[in-house]
């Protein structure tokens, strides 16, 4: 996903499920950090899955119900890596790979998405407290929660380069700092510096 004013983020719904499309980041990240909450207003424009065949809706056993391209007009928007939707479909809480989190609630016209409002832009905060600041600490990746919902919780974050997984506790207007870490076995330090833990998942039954 590209870092810059008015850049898109695409968020299709598949099914009765909303689901962001995040890609890589494409340009160059924003060169400073946010240092507070920054409300921002997101613009959506519709899309289809497939421009040349708007009508065809079905992939298979998938039916896509829309999609929307979004724009804001912030350089800390884009470059998502990971997000959480919560159940009943109406709020979001997205990481972005310069270090930085997103809050919205998400729009319907009916059973159809619309868009993101109430958009919030915040700095993922180190172990000091503080915004993460050197390229190769705030390199967010992977993001499960493993309690509450998008408002407020914990969260395992990836990170690749400075390569770790934290623990974080959130809130509505703080993402951390982090309470606790989980040991990365000897084999991640011969991981590249931007081959690191690209996602995570949390295994809550079975053997692992």
């Amino acid at each position: 996903m590209r870092h810059g004013p008015r850049r898109p983020l695409a968020l299709p719904l598949v099914l009765a499920a909303a689901v962001l499309a995040i890609g890589p980041a494409l340009a160059g990240k924003p060169s400073s950090v946010l240092d507070q909450p920054t409300r921002t207003t997101i613009t959506a424009i519709p899309i289809d899955f497939d421009r040349d065949h708007p009508e065809h809706k079905e992939f298979g056993k998938l039916v896509f119900r829309g999609g929307l391209n979004l724009f804001a007009n912030s350089s800390y928007f884009g470059g998502y890596s990971a997000l959480a939707i919560d159940p009943s479909g109406k709020s979001l809480l997205a990481i972005s790979d310069a270090g930085s989190w997103l809050k919205a609630t998400i729009d319907y016209d009916g059973r159809k998405l619309k868009g993101l409002s109430g958009a919030v832009l915040s700095p993922i905060l180190g172990k000091d407290g503080k915004p993460l600041l050197e390229d190769a600490d705030r390199d967010s990746e992977g993001m499960p929660l493993i309690d509450g919902n998008t408002e407020a919780g914990t969260a395992y974050v990836s990170f690749e380069r400075n390569h770790r997984i934290l623990r974080y506790p959130f809130t509505a207007e703080s993402f951390g700092p982090p309470d606790g870490t989980v040991p990365l076995p000897p084999e991640s330090k011969r991981m590249d510096a931007n081959r690191g833990i690209e996602a995570l998942a949390e295994i809550r039954t079975g053997k692992l």
